[in-house]
């Protein structure tokens, strides 16, 4: 099944030389459920310098063009170690908890084994 692209906003952070950041917007969901922030991130030397707000205004302006009245997010333990409390910051609450099991994206190869070294990688060792 092909997705509905059309339903989904994609925005570069740039200052027409280089990407500092990235913000996508679902809009498939059920009226009910909202629009979803599929993805917002800065490049790591990008982070603290005022951007991320800047971004997630951003957000909030494009959801509300579009008469959105619920704008939500997952987050996880593999984001960037302060994204929660910079979410709660921007206005968002927690609504519930989970916990997930799946293979480590770094031990595939599918990310490299520098990222997310907040997290541990646990990694077999032959003897």
């Amino acid at each position: 099944m092909a997705e509905d692209t059309a339903k989904i906003d994609a925005f570069a952070l740039t200052d027409g030389k280089e990407d500092f950041g990235i913000l996508e917007l679902d809009h498939r969901a059920h009226e009910e459920e909202g629009t979803e922030i599929r993805y917002l991130g800065l490049v790591p030397h990008a982070m603290k310098k005022g951007l991320g707000p800047r971004l997630m205004a951003y957000a909030f302006n494009e959801a509300r063009a579009k008469g959105v009245t619920r704008l939500w997010l997952h987050s996880c333990h593999i984001d960037a170690p302060g994204s929660a409390g910079f979410y709660q910051a921007q206005g968002f609450h927690a609504t519930r908890s989970a916990i997930e099991i799946l293979d480590d994206p770094r031990l595939s190869g599918h990310l490299p084994k520098h990222f997310a070294p907040h997290v541990p990688l646990i990694e077999a060792h032959e003897a």
